[in-house]
């Protein structure tokens, strides 16, 4: 099962794709050219884990997370 949906991030139009199942990681691999945008992704990016990992929980599975660059 693969869902598709676009993230709301500041100035950056990013693609998340979840797949399911996977074991115990949340692998993140992004990439920007702006510090200030790299370090608010990295934020908001903790924040997703963090509510990720109370869906795995509730779930028993694990979540892979991949970032897509659209721009």
């Amino acid at each position: 099962m693969r869902i598709f949906f676009d993230a709301k991030l500041p100035n950056v139009k990013r693609k998340i794709i979840y797949k399911t199942p996977t074991i115990s990681c949340v692998d993140v691999t992004l990439s920007t050219r702006n510090i200030k945008k790299q370090t608010e992704l990295n934020r908001r990016i903790k924040i997703l884990q963090h509510s990720i990992e109370k869906v795995s929980v509730q779930v028993s599975v694990s979540w892979r997370i991949t970032w897509y660059d659209m721009i």
